[in-house]
């Protein structure tokens, strides 16, 4: 895991540059976000279709074997509706050919002097390879800080792999010993393409005292050679 931070709103990013948001502080120009980017859906559009998450989960599409990789990661957070003007931000991440990944700043809406005491974390799915025996998934998680005025996002830190179903990854929002405070209340695969897809996306909406935030992770999908893929063969990461 990268450990250097990118810092989203800072005194050297805003100095000169004039206000353009409704909330009245500075921010680079071309980087506001519209007032709907802390939003993102969970419903599929019209060419894409839901993937099942694990077996009786009432969705009849399965992923189909082979090997889902890694293309890109966002997060969007909105900060909670008691709140006249809420801080909107969207920041990406992408995976590097060592397995490591890269923090990317996207967007910011509704930013204030003194900004302070909002934090989240999330694990979602970033790879997965579907063998004909099981399911290996490789997951990393996203943290974000707002402290001191500014929003600090980290490069994603991936975690070992598991072999299961891609709901298995998500703890259920309601188990009384699940003490986390930022809790995953709704989940989703979507192929991107009624058949033949080659483009799947992992969705999941997160719950924190703060407000709502979202991520959403995209997958390149490639048939295994005849061999199988390796990650059926060793049961290691899906990811390089």
């Amino acid at each position: 895991m990268k450990s250097i931070f990118r810092t989203l709103l800072s005194a050297a990013i805003v100095a000169g540059i004039s206000a353009c948001n409704s909330g009245g502080f500075t921010q680079p120009i071309g980087q506001l976000c519209a007032a709907d980017d802390g939003v993102l859906t969970m419903t599929p559009n019209s060419i894409q279709k839901k993937i099942s998450l694990k077996p009786g989960d009432g969705i009849p599409d399965e992923l189909p074997e082979g090997n889902y990789a890694y293309v890109h990661g966002d997060l969007y957070f909105k900060e909670g509706a008691a709140t006249p003007t809420p801080l909107i931000f969207h920041v990406s991440d992408s995976p590097n050919a060592d397995g490591t990944s890269t923090p990317h700043f996207a967007c910011m809406r509704n930013a204030r002097i003194g900004m302070a005491g909002m934090d989240g974390s999330t694990t979602t799915i970033t790879d997965i390879v579907v063998c004909p025996d099981k399911k290996v998934i490789t997951t990393r998680t996203y943290k974000f800080q707002v402290a001191g005025g500014v929003v600090n996002w980290g490069a994603a830190s991936r975690n070992p792999p598991i072999i299961g179903d891609p709901g298995d990854v998500f703890p259920d929002p309601n188990d009384p010993k699940d003490n986390a405070p930022d809790k995953v209340i709704d989940k989703v695969i979507f192929a991107n393409g009624k058949t033949n897809a080659t483009n799947y996306e992992v969705r999941s909406k997160i719950s924190s005292p703060y407000g709502d935030f979202y991520t959403l992770t995209s997958m390149t999908y490639t048939k295994c050679p005849p061999t199988g893929c390796p990650a059926c063969i060793t049961g290691g990461s899906a990811a390089p």
